[in-house]
């Protein structure tokens, strides 16, 4: 018996890490994984998922690869020259990516875009060690105001600006102004969510617009879409659901149910849950010095 995520045809969209993430996480955030799967679905997962493993580096790829190709990553081992450098200049390297605008783009020159820069300000705050924001007042206020002007009248978020509204960078752009500052640096025993953000504006989102933008975007036979009229699928799902987490609207008790989403971490992407099962079950990495 194989899971349903195949073992064969891996280039395949439906056989990728990224699908099977977006499955398992709207899952958690539903509190039906375990209701929903059986043991051995979740014991192949795991066979499937440490299949891709590519040993020489301690690191995952999205599909197996040729033995020839792991095999050039002996290169990229964290304990070489280039990574260690690079480790010890994270601010310099992800800060050299804000745009004019305000937001981050996924190379030098390129368009700030809602992805890269929840990704851009997650990074800082993981790979500064000092216990101060990585930002300046004047990069933190930059990004601030990209984030929230990209909040349309609809609730829904763009992208980049001059965009259509798109149900994923609900999370892309609300997740980057609540990235938790501090909890990151928590210790295993005592993780506690905290509430003092990296950018500190998520007071600045109007969560009964976005809810009400995200609930148009709901398909009527399942999953949600990137925008109205589309076809839903598990990125969309899932991250619309985890902004859903992140801004709660204010409903009735009568419907409040129907809208229970379990709460997430905005800088590890996963409920509080199953952050706090991460940092009790898996050792902390080794210091790069």
């Amino acid at each position: 018996m194989y899971p349903s995520f195949s073992r064969t045809n891996h280039i395949s969209l439906k056989c990728s890490m990224a699908v099977g993430f977006y499955c398992i996480g709207a899952l958690d955030l539903l509190g039906l994984l375990e209701k929903k799967t059986t043991p051995t679905d979740r014991r192949l997962w795991k066979e499937w998922i440490w299949e891709q493993q590519i040993r020489a580096i301690h690191s995952l790829t999205q599909c197996p690869l040729r033995s020839e190709v792991s095999a050039k990553t002996d290169q990229l081992d964290p304990d070489s020259g280039p990574v260690r450098s690079s480790l010890r200049m994270p601010r310099k390297l992800v800060t050299g990516l804000q745009t004019y605008e305000g937001g981050y783009g996924q190379d030098p020159f390129c368009e700030a875009s809602g992805g890269p820069t929840y990704i851009a300000l997650a990074s800082l705050h993981l790979a500064t060690r000092d216990t101060g924001s990585p930002l300046t007042s004047s990069e933190r206020h930059r990004s601030i105001h990209w984030l929230v002007h990209n909040q349309e009248d609809s609730g829904g978020f763009r992208g980049r600006t001059g965009k259509t509204a798109d149900a994923c960078y609900s999370f892309w752009c609300g997740a980057g102004l609540k990235v938790h500052s501090g909890s990151a640096r928590t210790a295993p025993e005592t993780y506690a969510p905290c509430h003092l953000q990296l950018l500190g504006a998520s007071d600045l989102v109007d969560a009964e617009s976005h809810a009400s933008f995200i609930a148009s975007c709901q398909f009527k036979f399942g999953g949600i879409c990137k925008f109205p009229g589309e076809t839903p699928d598990p990125y969309h799902t899932y991250l619309a659901m985890a902004s859903l987490a992140l801004y709660p609207p204010s409903v009735d008790i009568s419907v409040a149910a129907s809208w229970k989403i379990a709460p997430i971490d905005a800088l590890l992407n996963a409920t509080e849950d199953t952050v706090r099962w991460i940092r009790h079950h898996v050792p902390a990495p080794r210091t790069v010095g």
